[in-house]
């Protein structure tokens, strides 16, 4: 496994805002991060906790979302 930028720790509102293609995700797992008020305080294992979701696979499925593509 690769290089991780995000991590559990991270908050909310860092990831989307450093990560803008990390929203594509949370929308389409229904997540509320978007908009939220709380984003500012909450961290990636917050959320996942918060949204009943498994919080290695957000982050994996956050990883993937900021990975470059393959160019082999």
């Amino acid at each position: 496994m690769g290089r991780q930028d995000i991590t559990l720790d991270t908050p909310m509102d860092v990831v989307m805002k450093r990560y803008p293609q990390t929203i594509a995700v949370l929308l389409a797992l229904k997540m509320h991060c978007v908009g939220c008020v709380l984003s500012s305080f909450h961290n990636v294992g917050d959320a996942a906790r918060e949204h009943s979701r498994d919080a290695e696979a957000l982050l994996e499925l956050l990883n993937s979302a900021i990975a470059p593509a393959d160019k082999s």
